[in-house]
């Protein structure tokens, strides 16, 4: 996928359609239908919340890195008690884009 089809992706506004059974995550703007949470998964609107809230996720971690990468390099060389909130969310942040180590 090429950088401007995942910023649209990314950038579209997405929320969850709950009606009886059925419980899906679509695009706000249009309703398309993204994904489809199966009955048999319990708390099926929870996950499908929590798969709609993904994108917002994914930008404040991208807005929130820079802080983190900050207070990092103001950290004492051989503190290793502030490396993990920044591995952890340069992590999340290339698993969401694709990116594989």
């Amino acid at each position: 996928m090429n950088d401007a089809a995942r910023k649209r992706i990314v950038q579209a506004p997405l929320s969850i359609d709950a009606r009886g059974s059925s419980v899906r995550v679509i695009i706000a703007a249009d309703k398309y239908t993204v994904a489809n949470v199966s009955q048999g998964i319990n708390d099926r609107e929870e996950y499908a919340r929590l798969f709609s809230a993904a994108p917002d996720m994914l930008a404040a971690l991208q807005g929130v890195l820079p802080l983190l990468e900050k207070i990092e390099t103001a950290r004492l060389v051989g503190d290793e008690g502030c490396l993990w909130p920044v591995e952890f969310v340069r992590a999340a942040i290339a698993k969401a884009e694709g990116e594989t180590s």
